[in-house]
């Protein structure tokens, strides 16, 4: 666009876009062609593809005010406008029906991450997980695993657990879904409030953030689990 159709488009004066487009252009983030026109640079475009999480801060900044974003490694944090396209989860009530939706129209697999052993949605024995749904949960190694022994002898193999020192942040997923919680500034998670969705950027950031973290796992955690499981 030339500055006259700018000003136009953003009902300001020529002068106003031409001061501001003016500073784009010195410091390399536009440039303007020979017909007059304005556009991109490569340098440009690499920055307003950074923008999507700036963008995801100011729309839930309320939350992200009592909500503490940097117990994420950098990465994650780097990556987090693709979060942006999500649902709020305003209420503990909401929180909980979501967790079981995960589970109730899950088909290939379940993820679920959390300081605290899922209760309100699983039965003891797992017996309502499908026969083709595998269940992977990550816990702090202070659980006391011999409560999945029914879990253990209904699944099998499709059920795992991984232990980890801390859980700073709550995952839930399954192929088609995702939802998270952040700590308070208090660092303990807050299962009331969150987001969920099941826009493919959302979800592939929640995946790839468990994946993450599983891979941290200790992996003696199920042969653990069966030694407790035979001594009770």
């Amino acid at each position: 666009m030339r500055v006259s159709q700018l000003s136009e488009a953003l009902k300001s004066t020529i002068q106003e876009v031409s001061r501001q487009t003016g500073r784009l252009e010195r410091t390399g983030l536009i440039e303007k062609h020979p017909d007059g026109r304005l556009g991109l640079t490569s340098l440009g475009r690499t920055s307003l593809s950074l923008l999507p999480g700036f963008v995801l801060l100011q729309k839930e900044r309320e939350y992200f005010s009592t909500h503490d974003a940097s117990v994420l490694p950098l990465r994650f944090v780097e990556r987090l406008g693709e979060l942006l396209e999500h649902k709020s989860i305003a209420h503990i009530d909401d929180a909980l029906k979501f967790q079981q939706r995960v589970v109730k129209e899950s088909e290939e697999y379940v993820w679920f991450m959390s300081d605290q052993p899922v209760g309100h949605s699983l039965r003891p024995d797992h017996a309502h997980f499908s026969d083709r749904t595998s269940l992977r949960m990550i816990l702090p190694k202070s659980t006391d695993t011999t409560m999945f022994q029914d879990a253990r002898k209904t699944m099998g193999p499709r059920f795992e657990l991984g232990l980890v020192d801390e859980v700073k942040i709550a995952i839930a997923l399954n192929e088609k879904m995702a939802g998270l919680a952040f700590p308070t500034l208090d660092k303990r998670i807050d299962y009331s409030r969150g987001f969920q969705g099941d826009n493919p950027s959302f979800h592939d950031w929640c995946s790839d953030l468990f994946s993450y973290y599983w891979t941290r796992t200790d992996l003696g955690t199920i042969s653990s689990l069966r030694v407790q499981s035979r001594e009770n």
